[in-house]
C-alpha cells in the first residue's frame, strides 16, 4: 500500500487517495487507486453562556448552534435535557453530547458561573452623639455580588426626600453616609447584575440637649473683684467639664471683675454647649490727677492736683504722705500715692510720680581759640547737661545760638534758661597767637661772585610747625628753615604755621670789597747789604689777613 500497510486490508484510515499494487506467485501485477473521502468540514459547535445574576438564582442558561459534519444533529445534555438551548438553570456544570447522522460526536463540559457569594451588607452605625446634631453616621461594607454596586439611601418615609437621598455608583467597597441626625434609614442596593437588597438601620442620639444658664452678682464696686456667676447645666449626659474665657475649669465663678465671660461646658458624649454673660458694676470711680514736675533740680515746686470721678460723696484722702488734702503742693521730686474712700466704702488709688530734671543744669564749653592774629576764627561749642530740654541761649554778643562760630578774641557770656525756667551761666575766654614775626639774619659770601654766602632765619609766634618756602635769583628754590652755599642777589621767604597763618620777609646778598694791596720798598743802600725793606698796605677782602712771601 502507498501508506507502507502490507496487509490485504487498511483501515482507521483518514481521508485521501490510496494505491494498491498485487503482485501474484509469478510476480504479475495489478495496481489500483482508491479514494477515501469524508465531509466537507468538521463539526462546529459554537455556545453562548449566560451566567447567573445573582448568587443562587436559576437565570442561567446556554445556547448551542452546530455547522459542518453530517446533519442532523442530535443534542443531549447531562442535565437530560435535548434541546440545542437550556435555560433556567442553576450555576454548575453542564455536560454537552451532539451526534451527527453518522454517528460522529462532539463531546464538552461548558461551564455556567454565578457571583461568588450572595449580595451581603456590613454597617457599622454611629449615633447621634449629640441632641438634635448633624453627626451620625453609617459606614457601609458590601460583599459578594457583581460590582459595581449602585446605592439608594432614604429616611425610611419617601425616597427623595432630602437631606437623605443619595445615590452613589462610583464602584467602591466602601459606601457612607454621615452627618445624619437621629432616624431609621433604609438601604436599597443593586449589584452590576441587578441583584437587589435592602436593610433598615437606626441612628440614635441623646435624650435631651445640653443646655445653660447662669445667675450673675455684680461687682460691689468699680473696678473690684467680688463679682460671681452660678452656671446652671440640664441635659446631655454627665459628667460635665468647664472651660471658663478665664481659664478657671469649675462650675461657677466667683470673685471675678466686671467683664464679659463665656463658658465651654462638655458632657461625657462630647456635646459641647457655650454660654456668654456679662457681670456688670457701678458707674466708673477713678481718678485722674495733673502732675506739675519739679521746676528745677532738687527744689520744692512740684504738685499733684486730683480729680475724682463717680462714686458718691464726700471722699477721704489718704496721701502716702500722710497729707489728708485732696491735692500737693511744694513738692520735691518722688512717688506719692493716694487712697480715696467715697461715702459707700469704695476705693480708688493711684500712685503719682513727680519729676524732676535728671541733673542740675550744667554747661561746659570746648574753645577753638583763633588760629591767625587778628582773625575771627575762633569757636565756643557748649554743651548744655542736666536741666529739663529744651534750652535757650542768651550769649553777651546777642548770639542766641547754642555754639558760637567766626568769632575773634575775647570773653563770651551765656546764660541758658532750660524748659522749667531753670538758669546755669558761665563765661568763656578766647585766645589768639602772638603775631608771626621772622628776622633774616643775611651772611654775605666769603668771596666776590661766589657762592659761599647764607641766611639764618628766626620764627617766633604763630603757632608752630611751620614750613617754609624760599626763592631767590635764577629760579632758586628752597623749604628749609635757614639757606646756605647761595651767591648774591635778592631772597624772598614765606612761612606759614600749623593753621595757615603766614609772614614773609626779604632779605639780599651783595659781594665783599675785593682784597688789594699796595707795596712800597726801599732799596739795599750799599751792596751786599740786608737792608732793604718792603711795606705791604692791604684792604677790602676781611681781616685779619695772612701772609705768604716767597
Amino acid at each position: 500500500w502507498s501508506n507502507g500497510q502490507t496487509t490485504q486490508d487498511i483501515d482507521t484510515l483518514t481521508a485521501g487517495i490510496y494505491t494498491v499494487t498485487i503482485t501474484d506467485d509469478d510476480g504479475c501485477t495489478l495496481a489500483q487507486a482508491v479514494n477515501i473521502s469524508q465531509p466537507v468540514s468538521g463539526m462546529n459547535v459554537q455556545s453562548i453562556i449566560t451566567n447567573v445574576n445573582c448568587f443562587g438564582a436559576q437565570t442561567g442558561a446556554i445556547a448551542v448552534t452546530v455547522t459542518g459534519q453530517t446533519p442532523p444533529f442530535q443534542v443531549s445534555w447531562s442535565n437530560g435535557l435535548g434541546t440545542p438551548t437550556i435555560s433556567n438553570i442553576l450555576a454548575g456544570n453542564y455536560g454537552l453530547t451532539v451526534t451527527d447522522q453518522n454517528g460522529c460526536q462532539y463531546v464538552d463540559t461548558i461551564v455556567v458561573q454565578q457571583p461568588s457569594a450572595p449580595l451581603n451588607l456590613v454597617l457599622d452605625t454611629t449615633n447621634v452623639p449629640c441632641y438634635n446634631q448633624l453627626s451620625g453616621a453609617i459606614d457601609l461594607i458590601v460583599t459578594g455580588g457583581t460590582p459595581s454596586y449602585s446605592y439608594l439611601w432614604t429616611n425610611g418615609s419617601q425616597a427623595q426626600d432630602a437631606p437623605y437621598n443619595y445615590i452613589w455608583s462610583n464602584g467602591s467597597n466602601d459606601q457612607d453616609i454621615d452627618t445624619l441626625t437621629a432616624g431609621t434609614y433604609v438601604l436599597e442596593i443593586y449589584d452590576d447584575n441587578g441583584c437587589y437588597l435592602q436593610q433598615t438601620y437606626q441612628v440614635t442620639q441623646s435624650a435631651s440637649p445640653l443646655v445653660l444658664s447662669s445667675a450673675m452678682t455684680p461687682v460691689g464696686c468699680y473696678g473690684g473683684s467680688n463679682g460671681a456667676l452660678n452656671l446652671t447645666v440640664v441635659g446631655g449626659a454627665g459628667s460635665y467639664t468647664y472651660v471658663w474665657s478665664n481659664t478657671f475649669a469649675g462650675q461657677d465663678l466667683s470673685n471675678i471683675t466686671a467683664g464679659i465671660y463665656s463658658v465651654t461646658v462638655t458632657d461625657a458624649n462630647g456635646c459641647v454647649a457655650t454660654l456668654q454673660d456679662t457681670v456688670t458694676q457701678p458707674g466708673v470711680y477713678a481718678l485722674t490727677a495733673q502732675i506739675t514736675p519739679v521746676a528745677c533740680f532738687a527744689s520744692s515746686t512740684g504738685a499733684i492736683d486730683i480729680t475724682v470721678i463717680g462714686g458718691t460723696g464726700p471722699y477721704t484722702y489718704g496721701w502716702s504722705n500722710n497729707q489728708p488734702t485732696q491735692d500737693l503742693t511744694n513738692l520735691l521730686a518722688g512717688t506719692y500715692s493716694i487712697v480715696v474712700t467715697d461715702a459707700q466704702g469704695c476705693q480708688a488709688s493711684g500712685s503719682y510720680v513727680v519729676s524732676q530734671p535728671s541733673a542740675v543744669l550744667t554747661l561746659n564749653a570746648a574753645i577753638t581759640n583763633a588760629s591767625c592774629t587778628g582773625t575771627t576764627t575762633a569757636t565756643i561749642d557748649l554743651t548744655v547737661t542736666g536741666g529739663a530740654a529744651p534750652y535757650t541761649y542768651a550769649w553777651s554778643n546777642q548770639a542766641v545760638t547754642q555754639d558760637l562760630v567766626s568769632v575773634g578774641v575775647g570773653t563770651y557770656t551765656v546764660v541758658v534758661t532750660d524748659a522749667g525756667g531753670c538758669q546755669a551761666t558761665t563765661s568763656i575766654t578766647v585766645t589768639q597767637p602772638a603775631p608771626l614775626s621772622l628776622i633774616v639774619t643775611p651772611v654775605n659770601p666769603l668771596c666776590p661772585n661766589t657762592a659761599t654766602g647764607s641766611v639764618d632765619l628766626t620764627v617766633s609766634g604763630g603757632t608752630s610747625p611751620y614750613t617754609y618756602q624760599w626763592s631767590g635769583p635764577n629760579g632758586y628754590t628752597a623749604i628749609t628753615q635757614d639757606i646756605g652755599f647761595i651767591p648774591i642777589g635778592l631772597y624772598y621767604v614765606i612761612v606759614t604755621d600749623a593753621y595757615g597763618c603766614s609772614g614773609t620777609q626779604t632779605t639780599s646778598l651783595s659781594n665783599p670789597i675785593p682784597i688789594s694791596a699796595t707795596y712800597t720798598s726801599t732799596p739795599v743802600q750799599c751792596y751786599g747789604g740786608s737792608n732793604g725793606t718792603v711795606d705791604v698796605s692791604v684792604s677790602g677782602g676781611t681781616a685779619p689777613y695772612t701772609y705768604a712771601w716767597s
